[in-house]
């Protein structure tokens, strides 16, 4: 029965594995590197096309929202010809459908060095059991650290760069340990901290998981069994999407526009009573231009990064009422497009609250990292650590790492920025940034 699904998805699994492949060649163009993800599928698509000249034809009638796009979009005639033969070359080689299909249903297997496979991911949705539910995670906080011999990448970041925040200027580096897990990417200690754990406790405090406890139970209860699932992206998406809307260019336009969005929840065979709130509230967004293209920036956002995690992960199921799998999860899915609007209206009311926890978490974060990468560092007892650190740090063996431990009352202490130990500058720069680490481009 699975293995039938997993036969159905391969076409799409396959298109979703191409477009990541001609999305590395476009990126290594500096005026197309860093732009929307919106634009770069428009790109990729021309870039399929085997006639140069046909695939130029289309590049040019794509219509620039932005000056960067414009500048993207004018890349010369013969950068355009060498990123074309690059994606051609691909095509018929690496980006095959033959060669695809092998790698895929090689990961399915788990034979794939980018982690548990599809099948492993299925398995775990299905299981129920506990491992880093909300509760444990509550329990024991979020566990951040970087090996010893990592400690000299971000010696050398602090040494060359001491202005700029060390997560900022490492975010591309592979060197973190989160819960256990190593060679994390940076961005991943703001992510993992606040976008799935911060915000997990606040749908719960709130009463969002109440209302969509039918949903969750259908995808496998990540809060109760494990938030950092492949399932666990469907919380933590939307917060995350809320965060890159913060560095939007003005002028970009989203695909899924609010009307869009209300139709698509319009197209479920029953309404539940959350459908019916989302879409009477995009009524109302649909009337105010601006708040109408922010819901459909973050809307367009969550689509795009369930369907990359689709890419890495497989698909998320949907499970019966024993948990088993019965289909996919549709990715405009009605009740959870209706759940992302209910995280988007609740995260603009408490947007200064929740970006307050956002610059907490990132200033005990980067605190630690400067704490831990100086020179004459030595684990110490916990009257001698920085203000912020006192009791945030496990000391551990001698010779060990200490830990930072991060729980939901450290984000909410109105006392981190104040106690500080963070030149000013970097501090002030956290704080008027509260997204920077939603995406892996450079902003500083």
């Amino acid at each position: 029965m699975i293995e039938n699904y997993f036969e159905r998805d391969l076409s799409e699994q396959v298109r979703l594995a191409r477009r990541n492949g001609v999305k590395d060649f476009l990126w290594k163009v500096p005026q197309i590197n860093g732009n929307e993800r919106m634009l770069l599928r428009k790109m990729s698509r021309v870039l399929y096309e085997s006639n140069v000249e046909n695939a130029y034809h289309h590049w040019l009638r794509i219509k620039p929202q932005t000056e960067a796009q414009k500048s993207a979009l004018s890349i010369p005639v013969d950068t355009f010809s060498e990123i074309h033969n690059l994606t051609q070359t691909y095509l018929s080689g690496e980006g095959s459908q033959e060669n695809l299909k092998k790698m895929i249903r090689d990961y399915r297997e788990e034979t794939s060095i980018r982690g548990p496979g599809y099948k492993w991911n299925d398995e775990h949705q299905k299981s129920q059991r506990e491992s880093r539910s909300l509760a444990r995670l509550n329990d024991s906080g979020i566990r951040i650290g970087i090996p010893l011999e990592s400690l000299s990448v971000l010696a050398a970041y602090n040494q060359k760069r001491p202005e700029v925040s060390l997560i900022e200027s490492a975010k591309n580096e592979r060197i973190a340990t989160i819960n256990g897990f190593g060679g994390s990417l940076m961005t991943l200690v703001i992510h993992d901290s606040f976008d799935h754990f911060y915000m997990a406790n606040h749908f719960r405090d709130s009463g969002i998981e109440d209302k969509y406890t039918n949903f969750f139970d259908s995808v496998g209860n990540p809060t109760k069994t494990d938030l950092f699932s492949r399932e666990g992206e469907l919380i933590a998406s939307p917060a995350y999407a809320y965060r890159l809307w913060g560095m939007v260019e003005r002028g970009v336009e989203p695909t899924i526009t609010a009307d869009r969005a209300h139709r698509l929840i319009q197209k479920s065979q029953q309404y539940t009573q959350n459908q019916l709130d989302a879409m009477h509230h995009l009524e109302q967004v649909k009337t105010d231009p601006q708040q109408a293209r922010k819901y459909g920036y973050i809307i367009t956002s969550v689509i795009i990064e369930l369907l990359e995690q689709r890419r890495k992960q497989g698909f998320i199921r949907k499970l019966n009422k024993e948990h088993n799998i019965i289909d996919n999860l549709p990715i405009s899915d009605p009740e959870y497009l209706s759940f992302t609007v209910a995280v988007i209206r609740k995260l603009s009311e408490i947007e200064p609250h929740a970006f307050k926890a956002v610059s907490n978490n990132a200033i005990l974060i980067e605190e630690y990292f400067r704490f831990i990468s100086t020179p004459d560092f030595k684990p110490q007892k916990q009257e001698e650590l920085p203000p912020n650190l006192q009791n945030r740090i496990v000391l551990n063996k001698k010779n060990d790492m200490p830990t930072l431990v991060l729980k939901m009352s450290d984000m909410e202490d109105n006392s981190i920025s104040e106690k500080s130990t963070l030149p000013v500058n970097v501090r002030d720069w956290i704080i008027k940034n509260p997204g920077f680490t939603a995406t892996q481009q450079p902003l500083d």
